[in-house]
C-alpha cells in the first residue's frame, strides 16, 4: 500500500482540471480511509469468528464467555495451547475465483 499510494494520487490528481484538485484529493483521502476502516473490520470479524469456533470445539472451555474471563485474567498461554486450528475452507479453486473477481473489480474502477 505504501508504495501504491502517491502513484494512486498522482494518478488521480493528474486526470481532472486545475480547479478541481482539492476535490479530487479529497475524494481520494475519503475513499482510502473508508477502505482501511472497512477492510480492518472485516478482518477483525473473521478473526472473531475463527476465535470463537476454535474455543467451541475446544473441550477445555465450556463456553466462549469462559475463554474470554480466562484470558483477560491471564489464562491466555492456556487458552491458546488448548484450542484446535479452526479447519480453512480456502481451497485452490477458491483462492483462483478470489483472484479473478478481484482482477475484474480493478478492471471495472480503471475504466
Amino acid at each position: 500500500m505504501g508504495l501504491a499510494s502517491p502513484v494512486l494520487i498522482s494518478a488521480s490528481l493528474a486526470a481532472v482540471r486545475a480547479e478541481r484538485v482539492g476535490m479530487a484529493s479529497g475524494s481520494v483521502n475519503t475513499f482510502r480511509q473508508l477502505g482501511y476502516a472497512l477492510g480492518i473490520a472485516g478482518l477483525g470479524t473473521i478473526f472473531a469468528s475463527r476465535l470463537s469456533d476454535s474455543i467451541v470445539h475446544s473441550a477445555t472451555f465450556a463456553s466462549p464467555r469462559a475463554a474470554a474471563v480466562a484470558a483477560s485474567q491471564g489464562g491466555a498461554k492456556e487458552l491458546i495451547a488448548h484450542s484446535q486450528p479452526a479447519p480453512s475452507p480456502s481451497t485452490h479453486g477458491q483462492r483462483a475465483e478470489m483472484l479473478v473477481r478481484c482482477l475484474r473489480l480493478v478492471n471495472m474502477s480503471s475504466t
